[in-house]
């Protein structure tokens, strides 16, 4: 009747449809030419032909069109589609990709050469050809060469740092340490962070001797530490061993991950917050000065900006007539000591316009530097490391550029697929810009034309 009325259609609730984060993708479909066939998704994936009063788990027999080490169906089930034509024939999206059944969901083609990762993270080395780092959404720590041509579907020259049995898991930062070109950090969701040591062109998996846990903990006896989803890691520029993690404290070690410390109050503006499934109260970004050691910015999900200029000794909060919004990201540039830029996201709020700033003197006062984006959520910003008035801006929908240090912008997008930019890096020696999307994978782009372009 329309929604007007309900009963309970099943009492068994063993199925594990959600999971800690069902929620976020749980979905159910009615077959075009059956009711009472349901399919529910979830965690995983079920088939119910009598209404919804028992479930079966969908097939797992999958053929790939490249082969993985995936041993099953991927998890975290998004979206399905039921041919009305022929209610044989289904589509399924998951955080393994797209896959397609023609037995009512038996049996599964998994179209995995379709570019689909969803990248939270990009980060470059200094190798020839130079590699990108990243973390993925559910697909794993990855790496591989920044020259691969994967155009013609030949076998991918990229590694996992770390995979799970469903050749996946959440992972965000993943870094190369400066110095020692066989350590790698990487984490998974709300700080649980690892340091590996790898061989150059090992098959590196998670879980041996050469992977060791270095998840920041309160000492015992205080109250735990918050972490965010994806929990901000920065590798000191003035000294490799040192690193600093957000949490709703500033952390810091100094023998790499060996041994954590507080180097700040509590910079959160949540009070308590939460702690599971989904915690907040937490710092969302990190930024330290790379022209002058102890300068160090942390900004958090509630919008506020918290500046040290002593190490940690003291801290300030900066972010005055800034929106009170999820700090997407923080820069302190390369080109000038007291220059810092600072974006917010309010997607959270159905609050999709741009806002990005700079400031000159540290953070005490601030300019927007927005006015001619368009009305799309910033996730990123990165300054030219050759040219002090050139910037990139990765949005939810492309990639934009400033030849003037953000008086006027333009899409930089012509090329490139409809999709959030989560994050973005040029590299310090070669003319190229790295995006990473949040739906159709890595990209590379030569710059050397913007570049004449900003010197007109």
């Amino acid at each position: 009747d329309k929604g007007s009325t309900w009963f309970k259609a099943n009492v068994d609730d063993t199925y594990g449809f959600f999971g800690v984060y069902g929620w976020k993708f749980t979905d159910i479909r009615v077959s075009p030419d059956n009711e009472d066939e349901i399919f529910a998704l979830g965690n995983r994936g079920y088939h119910s032909v009598d209404g919804g009063k028992t479930f079966e788990q969908i097939g797992e027999i999958i053929v790939r069109i490249h082969d993985t080490r995936g041993l099953v169906m991927h998890l975290d089930h998004h979206e399905i589609w039921i041919d009305p034509q022929n209610t044989d024939r289904i589509l399924l999206g998951n955080d393994g990709g797209l896959y397609e059944s023609h037995d009512r969901g038996q049996t599964w083609l998994h179209m995995n050469n379709i570019p689909a990762a969803e990248f939270y993270s990009v980060s470059l080395d200094m190798e020839y050809p130079y590699n990108v780092f990243g973390g993925t959404q559910d697909n794993a720590a990855l790496y591989g060469p920044s020259d691969a041509d994967v155009a013609d579907h030949t076998d991918d020259p990229w590694e996992n740092v770390y995979l799970d049995r469903w050749t996946g898991g959440d992972s965000f930062d993943t870094l190369r340490d400066p110095t020692n070109p066989n350590i790698v950090y990487y984490e998974h969701q709300h700080g649980a962070m690892l340091r590996m040591d790898i061989q150059p062109g090992g098959d590196v998996q998670s879980g041996g001797d050469s992977t060791q846990n270095i998840r920041a903990r309160a000492p015992e006896g205080q109250p735990e530490w918050r972490f965010s989803w994806y929990t901000p890691i920065i590798i000191s520029r003035h000294d490799p061993r040192t690193l600093y993690v957000g949490a709703n404290y500033v952390l810091r070690s100094r023998n790499r991950g060996n041994n954590w410390e507080t180097m700040s109050p509590d910079l959160s503006d949540e009070g308590e917050g939460m702690r599971s499934p989904v915690p907040f109260g937490t710092i969302t970004m990190l930024a330290e000065s790379r022209l002058l050691p102890g300068i160090i910015y942390a900004g958090t999900e509630g919008g506020a900006i918290w500046r040290t200029t002593n190490d940690g000794d003291t801290w300030e909060q900066i972010n005055e007539g800034l929106p009170r919004k999820w700090v997407s990201r923080l820069v302190a540039s390369e080109h000038e000591i007291g220059r810092v830029y600072a974006s917010f996201t309010g997607y959270r709020e159905d609050d999709f316009n741009a806002y990005l700033f700079i400031s000159h003197d540290f953070g005490d006062s601030w300019l927007s530097i927005n006015d001619s984006l368009p009305a799309e959520s910033i996730n990123v910003i990165a300054e030219d490391p050759t040219n002090e008035d050139l910037l990139y801006v990765g949005t939810d929908l492309g990639v934009y550029v400033s030849l003037n240090r953000g008086q006027t912008w333009d899409s930089l997008s012509t090329k490139l697929p409809t999709t959030p930019v989560h994050d973005l890096e040029v590299h310090p020696r070669d003319p190229e810009i790295v995006i990473g999307s949040h739906g159709r994978s890595v990209w590379v782009l030569n710059i050397e034309s913007v570049r004449a372009q900003a010197l007109q």
